[in-house]
């Protein structure tokens, strides 16, 4: 609007001085002169200039609509950015110790889930090539080990599905071998022994011959079963058989006696 008025007061100053009587039709006609054209049109033309030059610069200055929704647009992204890496780095931040997903637990440490052997607060844990934490028997390097319903890695006696098995205190399941008076098979599992395999020996140096002779499988085991009741049984004894929660084996029954037990009274 200003740049019009600028143009048509111009237009006016310029017909003015050639034709004043035209221009200045307002004036009475002694009026009509090129010096009021000055005094009227060229004033307004220089203010109109003026306000022409001060709005063009003021224009010029004012961003766009489409630059303020670029650099809005531009803002609005970057703060998306840090909000969702904000979101992320929260995400991971929460994945540390002990996490629980899809019904199997994990332990994350920096953001990653640990394999193999674990061991938190004085416990043994196993966790697959996965990082999910393993519960029942597992083997691990050619051995075997058993974790309980926690996941915890279980030493000493356990009985599984039945049967009585021994672990070393590595965790690691014994096996061919005596532990506590029981025979451990090459599964692990112990052996219910019996007069099926029995090998008798006579002791020379002893004068009693019931204390004197030696009850012991082709192992060297001995298969005297000393009963919960402090009652020693001998291979081939009426309750022999019978006799299934033994607490001791013995391969002597001297040996069964200075352990405290006794003879069957039948």
């Amino acid at each position: 609007m200003t740049t019009f008025l600028f143009l048509l007061s111009l237009i006016c100053f310029i017909a003015g001085l050639i034709k004043p009587q035209k221009i200045i039709f307002w004036k009475q006609e002694k009026y009509r002169t090129r010096k009021n054209v000055f005094k009227y049109f060229g004033t307004a033309t220089i203010i109109l200039l003026i306000l022409v030059g001060i709005f063009n610069q003021n224009n010029s200055s004012k961003p766009t609509t489409a630059t303020v929704d670029n650099k809005a647009q531009t803002v609005t992204s970057k703060d998306t950015e840090k909000k969702s890496d904000t979101a992320e780095s929260t995400k991971e931040a929460k994945k540390s110790g002990w996490v629980q997903e899809k019904g199997n637990w994990y332990y994350y440490d920096n953001g990653a889930p640990k394999t193999g052997w674990l061991r938190d607060n004085n416990k043994n844990y196993y966790l697959n090539s996965l990082g999910a934490m393993q519960k029942g028997w597992v083997k691990d390097s050619g051995k075997d080990y058993y974790l309980d319903n926690l996941g915890v890695m279980q030493t000493g006696w356990i009985q599984s599905n039945g049967k009585w098995y021994y672990l070393n205190s590595d965790g690691a399941m014994a096996s061919n071998t005596t532990v506590d008076g029981y025979y451990l098979s090459s599964n692990g599992a112990m052996q219910e022994k019996s007069s099926d395999n029995l090998n008798t020996n006579t002791n020379t140096n002893s004068n009693t011959t019931s204390g004197g002779k030696q009850y012991v499988d082709s192992n060297g085991n001995g298969l005297i079963k000393g009963s919960e009741k402090h009652i020693y049984h001998i291979p081939g004894s009426t309750y022999y058989d019978r006799t299934k929660k033994v607490v001791r084996w013995f391969k002597t029954v001297e040996e069964a006696e200075v352990a405290g037990y006794r003879a069957p009274e039948k």
